[in-house]
């Protein structure tokens, strides 16, 4: 008996991404390890990136309008509890999208791309 098997590809199509860079500050000082989304239920994964010490990033995301949650967690885990929470060293309004109050237009002309996140305790 022969069997056909048919073989149906995956759009192979690369999705096309931009830059963008930024700063995060924290009542004015730069916020160093701070983690940052770019999310819009739209795109299948959010695009993301981490601060440096100076509180700048770069990341990569598609077109869009996009809601933004910062973040900056320490892991509690120890040898005895690898499993304890971390904790955000932000405050946590920062950490929804919902409540985060920040909002990023990523547009094909980079050098609009440039965002500024000053974040209030």
């Amino acid at each position: 008996m022969l069997c056909g098997l048919v073989l149906m590809g995956c759009n192979s199509e690369k999705i096309k991404t931009y830059t963008c860079t930024g700063t995060i500050t924290l009542d004015g000082d730069p916020v160093d390890q701070a983690n940052i989304a770019f999310t819009n239920v739209k795109h299948s994964a959010p695009a993301s990136a981490r601060t440096d010490a100076t509180g700048k990033f770069t990341l990569q995301s598609e077109l869009g309008e996009f809601d933004v949650t910062i973040v900056k967690l320490t892991g509690n885990a120890t040898a005895e509890n690898p499993y304890a929470p971390s904790t955000n060293l932000l405050p946590e309004k920062y950490r929804s999208t919902k409540t985060s109050g920040f909002k990023a237009k990523v547009e094909a002309n980079s050098s609009k791309n440039v965002f500024e996140f000053k974040l209030e305790k």
